[in-house]
């Protein structure tokens, strides 16, 4: 992705990906079909990596750089996909089946852009972005925005995330409303 939309040739991601290692011909285009697989970017049509007949292959999908919050410090906002953890960055952070959602989500019951988190002082608003399968947080669909606590459920199409909120901020704001 860094030479995008340069393509690179298969002898050099054959070494960075196997160095020191004899890998056979086959091996590169095996695993870039199991990427394709995965992305739903079949090779007849790819639109996300283009092979370059007898060279190499290109990343052709637009890209969007993230931005560390501040340096060194995670976001105490995130989404837990199954075991995968995506911190929430200030501002939108776009759930769907595009390729520039923070979080993508290939399937047919997803839409492009089906829903999005909007961080702001710290808190999360979750909004359905007119999608056509909706959006359910536990277990209602949502009409309108609606801010987020820690632990709730969320699903997209078949795909269910969790809400999650640092520890420390848990606290911070349980003696933010205890008496004084």
């Amino acid at each position: 992705m860094e030479r995008r939309p340069q393509a690179v040739p298969k002898t050099e991601l054959r070494e960075l990906l196997w160095p020191e290692m004899v890998a056979g011909g086959t091996t590169l285009a095996r695993l870039v079909n199991e990427v394709r697989t995965a992305l739903g970017d079949p090779a007849r049509s790819a639109r996300t990596i283009r092979t370059v007949q007898r060279f190499g292959y290109a990343f052709s999908a637009n890209a969007v750089e993230d931005k560390p919050q501040r340096e060194g410090a995670p976001s105490p906002l995130s989404l837990l996909w199954g075991l995968t953890r995506f911190p929430l960055a200030d501002g939108e952070n776009l759930i769907g089946r595009t390729t520039e959602a923070r979080i993508c989500v290939t399937s047919t019951e997803v839409s492009r852009r089906h829903a999005r988190v909007v961080v702001s002082d710290g808190r999360a608003l979750l909004e359905d972005l007119g999608s056509t399968h909706g959006t359910f947080l536990e277990g209602r669909r949502i009409q309108g925005p609606v801010e987020l606590k820690h632990g709730e459920c969320i699903r997209i199409g078949p795909t269910q995330l969790v809400f999650c909120v640092a520890a420390e901020v848990v606290a911070a704001r349980r003696t933010e409303g205890a008496p004084k």
